[in-house]
């Protein structure tokens, strides 16, 4: 173990924690700190760092990025409920947020140890930190406004890219030239559109879909406009934490992309 807890110069980073604190910050976890059985290490990411970064044993996680550069689209939206199915899975999931709002890293904050554990996945200054032996799954959600630098270092270590947009022609007007430089920027990743707040039945369906697919992009589905969303997120909880009979509309409404992810 190279390095402490206590030094501030270390490139590497050790430390204990129990799995009642998986799920704060590397900040929080610290002053937090009591001892436990679990050791991970963080390593500080340099410039070199890309896909094989993220592998236990030759094993590659999957690294899903949601993004879009309109706020408002619901990415946070899509990133925690994610986050939650892995989760409710039993995978080892770890969240993450290069959000200035830090939307995902608030409503972790909130999420109660009694449901399944979501770690959170520490991004301090643009970097992105190594995830922990274990970890399975790792979802990012990204500000309005990506591009540059910060996109191009999402796009480095994606495997999926989801794109929450609306119906409207404002919504997709703002998203073109996004999605356009994703296509020139992909690399290895699949990228896939998720319609949000759509009624499935309306024309403005059907003009997204059409939008979508003459980029030769999939539409992963349609969420509809429902407070389920609103409240379960100041609970800290997803869909994936109700009784199937009370999410059953909704989670239905997720198979399509779940079934694209987990390809």
């Amino acid at each position: 173990m190279t390095g402490s807890p206590g030094t501030s110069h270390g490139i590497r980073l050790a430390f204990l924690f129990t799995p009642q604190t998986v799920r704060n910050t590397t900040r929080d976890f610290l002053q937090k700190l009591h001892g436990g059985t679990t050791c991970y290490s963080f390593d500080k990411p340099t410039a070199a760092q890309n896909a094989a970064d993220f592998s236990v044993k030759g094993e590659i996680m999957p690294v899903i990025v949601v993004a879009n550069p309109k706020g408002g689209v619901g990415k946070s939206t899509i990133a925690t409920n994610l986050a939650g199915y892995f989760a409710k899975q039993g995978k080892n999931v770890m969240l993450g947020d290069i959000d200035v709002q830090q939307s995902s890293r608030s409503w972790l904050r909130l999420r109660s140890p009694s449901l399944p554990a979501i770690a959170s996945w520490e991004i301090a200054e643009g970097t992105i930190a190594k995830p922990p032996k274990g970890t399975t799954h790792m979802v990012l959600d990204t500000p309005a406004g990506l591009d540059g630098k910060r996109l191009q270092d999402a796009m480095r270590i994606a495997d999926k890219v989801i794109v929450p947009l609306q119906a409207s022609i404002f919504d997709i007007l703002a998203t073109q030239s996004f999605l356009q430089n994703l296509l020139n920027h992909r690399s290895k990743a699949d990228i896939g559109v998720i319609g949000m707040r759509v009624n499935i039945r309306t024309r403005a369906a059907d003009q997204l879909a059409q939008y979508v697919s003459n980029l030769g992009l999939p539409v992963l589905g349609y969420l509809r406009d429902t407070q389920n969303y609103v409240q379960l997120a100041a609970l800290g909880a997803t869909l994936w934490d109700l009784a199937p009979s009370r999410a059953e509309k909704d989670a239905a409404q997720w198979n399509e992309l779940l079934q694209w992810v987990e390809r």
